[in-house]
């Protein structure tokens, strides 16, 4: 998986936005404990900025788990998003075990979540 795709994103921003609601509720939800929520008087850059750096942070561990596990945006390999042909070729190509082309092709299109098709071999 490589952070230069459009499904590391996809899965990135999902996660940023989920965070960035749960940091601007949590915020606001502060701001209410103090005397009750008045959306008129809210200190929203204060709860922007918090919004924003939580998605800043949530950004950082998307890439940063996709570089120690490298199946994408998740540490815990929860979600795996496979790589592309390119990806997989460009990964067999420097594949040290695969000694012949023949092993190279096998690495350049196995995952361990896939299953072959009907139309693929075994």
């Amino acid at each position: 998986m490589s952070i230069l795709t459009l499904a590391f994103w996809r899965a990135a921003a999902e996660r940023a936005a989920k965070t960035a609601a749960q940091v601007a509720i949590l915020k606001t939800g502060a701001l209410a404990s103090d005397g009750g929520f008045d959306a008129l008087a809210a200190d929203w850059p204060t709860i922007l900025s918090w919004t924003v750096g939580g998605v800043i942070l949530s950004i950082l561990f998307s890439v940063a788990s996709d570089a120690a596990t490298g199946t994408g945006p998740s540490l815990t390999n929860a979600e795996v998003i496979p790589d592309t042909e390119a990806e997989a070729a460009f990964r067999a190509t420097f594949d040290d075990d695969a000694e012949t082309i023949g092993d190279r092709k096998a690495a350049a299109t196995y995952h361990p979540r896939h299953e072959p098709g009907p139309t693929e071999e075994r």
